[in-house]
This record gives structure tokens, C-alpha cells and sequence, in this order.
């Protein structure tokens, strides 16, 4: 907790030093610094991501600092890793110089689940195309909770050959 904390770039207080502030004790405090540190880096609009399609990308080290450094757009793992991490990383400037709109729109049913909440939450707030569309037969409720009524329990007959209510 304390290094997450460190990381959002809250530290301990003057007159508790060694004691954090218990406002950022709270998860949807730190939650709250990670949504505002996301959404000041949104483009105003997904047409500003004009990134490429196709091709090699070396992205700089405030974004990818270790391992794969130059990253091929045309394998899908790669690709998925790069947007991922320009994604969690990127400053503005990179979203729209690495990003490519069409490209996010693709891969956002399988990337908003690799990325952060706050991250998720922020772009599909500002991007409602990004938001998942409901299957047919599915409540809001029930997407939001993951059931599929389709795949629901059917409760198991008891010893008489009946169903129990």
C-alpha cells in the first residue's frame, strides 16, 4: 500500500512523519488521483489518435524502460503490449503519436480487461464508443455482474423427481 502511495506521489505527512494521511488510506481516494492522472492525458477526441497501422515502433523510455524496447505493430502480442502500455504510461502526446484510432477500437473488447480500472473507466467515460455494447437478452444489471441468464443454474431435482423452488 505504502509503495502504491509513494508511487501516486503521496507521502507521509509533516506532523506524522512515517504515517500516511489517512484520506489516502482509502482505495477510492487513490483511485480518484489515478482517474484525474489518466484523464488530464486524454486526447479531446479518438481522431487525434493517428498513430501507425503497420511497421516497427520505438517508443521512448517513459513509456517501455525494460525488456521488448522496439515493438512489431504487425504481431498481435506486441501490439496488444504496446497499447497496453502506452495506455498505462503514455503521456498525451504519446497516446496520439503511438495510438492509432482504428486500431484502439479493435482491440479495446480485449484491452480494457489488461488494463487498469481507472484507466478503463476514464476512457469509455470520455470515449462512449469504447463502452461494451449488451448482448442481446442481457439486462444492464446482468452485464454489469457478468451473468448471462443464458448460463444460469438450473436448481438440481430433489430425491421425489421434482425441482425444489
Amino acid at each position: 500500500m505504502a509503495s502504491q502511495l509513494s508511487a501516486a506521489g503521496v507521502q507521509p505527512t509533516a506532523d506524522t512523519p512515517g504515517k500516511i494521511d489517512t484520506v489516502y488510506d482509502d482505495p477510492s481516494s487513490i483511485a480518484s488521483l489515478l482517474r484525474a492522472r489518466y484523464k488530464k492525458r486524454l486526447p479531446s477526441s479518438l481522431d487525434e489518435l493517428t498513430g501507425p497501422e503497420h511497421g516497427t515502433v520505438e517508443p521512448p523510455l517513459h513509456i517501455v524502460w525494460s525488456g521488448l524496447r522496439i515493438l512489431d505493430l504487425d504481431l498481435p502480442r506486441q501490439r496488444m503490449s504496446l497499447y497496453r502500455t502506452v495506455l498505462a504510461e503514455g503521456l498525451r502526446d504519446d497516446l496520439c503519436r503511438f495510438l492509432n484510432r482504428d486500431i484502439l477500437l479493435d482491440l479495446w473488447p480485449v484491452l480494457h480487461k489488461l488494463i487498469s480500472r481507472a484507466a478503463k473507466d476514464v476512457w469509455e467515460e470520455a470515449f462512449p464508443e469504447l463502452r461494451p455494447r449488451l448482448p442481446l437478452g442481457r439486462s444492464p444489471a446482468q452485464h454489469a455482474r457478468g451473468r448471462d441468464p443464458r448460463h444460469e443454474r438450473v436448481p438440481a431435482p430433489s430425491a421425489g423427481g421434482r425441482v425444489r423452488p
